[in-house]
Order: structure tokens, then C-alpha cells, then sequence
């Protein structure tokens, strides 16, 4: 990191939280090709000499022992406002998990539950507050963990605040970028043409070793169905002539 600069996929932002992540990069929201969790095979920022420094603090101090030493740390940024919507840890994260409560107080809400999961804002249900000072360290294992949703109000940030969340990863959880799927076996392709205002496509006059891929992601759907019908002939076609 220089000069204030944060390399690589460190940097995440919603619209009044900025999140820099150290160690490990962590998905946030599942796609169709990485689940949602912990991935170590995208580059993140290491964590910094202070930051060790403040995990073996917090040894000294008997609040965590050696093998539940963190290996992976976010910055949060709250602005005013600013809000996490209620949830528990990924598994991906041995417990306990650590929050270093800096700048400014703060206050964490449990056993709330999203009042709109489109648009949040605000959340339901709320068990209970614990106001954190400047300064503190909250730990949360066991119940509070693993059986109680935790979040931070944007009504409840009043001002700019920073917490450190410091967490071990479980080492049997570090999944890597998954293979492509493999594209089917080859088989004969006779010419078939499908046009439409979306797209156009053609295979070859003459059979062909490879059968080319069938396009189907940018087609509307009535092209799509002219396709999949010309397709579906042409195979007919074939199994009469042999």
C-alpha cells in the first residue's frame, strides 16, 4: 500500500460504508460462479504490522489464545448513517469474532432481521443494543455468534466511526476460483439459420468435425425458440439419413 493507495480487490463500498479488506477476500453476495464466503484466489491487501500488533494485545490480555489468532481483518468505515443490516459470520470464520471499536462510540443491535432485503432500511425485531466506547473490543462466540443475528443501525451513527474486525479463517474453507464447464462432446451439424432483432446464427454448408456452440444468452425468447426448433430439425434430418 502506498502513498494511501489500496491494491488489488481490497476495496469494497456500499452507500455509506467503505470496507478494506486485509488477508483474505471475502464474497459478500453468492453469483453464479463463487458462492458466497471466503476465496483465496483474489488478491487482497496482507495485514499490516499493527494490525498483528493488536491481535497479540489482545493475547496478552487473555481475551483470545494462539490458534485463534486472526488472519484476516476489515476496516470499516461508517459515515453518518451508515449501516450493516443484520447477520451472522460466515462459517467460513472460526470463532470468536473480534470488533475493535475506534474514533468514535457505537452501538451494535442483535436479533434484528431486514425490514425490506431490496431496500433496507432500518431493521425488525431488535432483542437488545450494546453500546461499544471507543476503545472497546466486543467478542462474540457462541450464541451470539452463531444463533443471533448482529447489525449496525444507520440511526445509531450519529458519527463518523471505524471498527476493525479481526477473524481467523477456518483453514478447511478457502475455496479457489472453480473450473469452466467442459462444452459437450462433438457430434455432425447440418446448416440451420435463425435471424432475429437480437442476433444471427449460422453454422457451416458442410458437415464439420466440432459442432459449433449454440448462442442462446443474448437471443429474445422467440428467437430462441426458432433456434432450439431449427436445431431440434436438423438432428431429425440426420437420424433419417443414416
Amino acid at each position: 500500500m502506498k502513498a494511501g493507495k489500496i491494491t488489488g480487490e481490497s476495496v469494497s463500498r456500499t452507500q455509506k460504508r467503505t470496507m478494506l479488506l486485509f488477508g483474505y477476500h471475502y464474497q459478500y453476495f453468492s453469483t453464479a460462479e463463487r458462492r458466497k464466503g471466503v476465496w483465496n484466489d483474489v488478491q487482497v491487501e496482507p495485514m499490516r504490522d499493527w494490525m498483528h500488533a493488536c491481535t497479540s494485545r489482545l493475547m496478552e490480555c487473555g481475551v483470545i489464545k494462539e490458534h485463534e489468532r486472526a488472519d484476516s481483518v476489515i476496516f470499516n468505515i461508517y459515515e453518518v448513517g451508515g449501516e450493516i443490516p443484520p447477520h451472522k459470520d460466515n462459517t467460513d470464520f472460526k470463532r470468536p469474532i473480534l470488533s475493535l471499536r475506534l474514533f468514535n462510540d457505537c452501538i451494535m443491535s442483535f436479533g434484528g432481521r431486514w425490514a425490506s432485503k431490496s431496500a433496507p432500511s432500518g431493521s425488525l425485531g431488535i432483542k437488545f443494543k450494546v453500546h461499544l466506547p471507543r476503545g472497546s473490543v466486543l467478542v462474540m462466540r457462541g450464541y451470539s455468534a452463531n444463533s443471533i443475528t448482529h447489525s449496525v443501525e444507520g440511526c445509531d451513527v450519529r458519527r463518523r466511526s471505524v471498527s476493525l474486525t479481526l477473524r481467523k479463517v477456518d483453514p478447511t474453507s478457502r475455496p479457489t476460483r472453480p473450473k469452466k464447464r467442459p462444452l459437450p462432446p462433438p457430434s455432425p451439424a447440418r446448416s440451420t439459420t435463425s435471424t432475429s432483432a437480437a442476433t444471427t446464427t449460422t453454422t457451416a454448408t458442410h458437415k464439420s468435425p466440432l459442432k459449433q456452440p449454440r448462442i442462446t444468452s443474448f437471443l429474445t425468447p422467440k428467437a430462441n425458440h426458432q433456434h432450439e426448433v431449427a436445431h431440434k430439425a436438423a438432428e431429425a434430418a440426420e437420424a433419417a439419413q443414416e
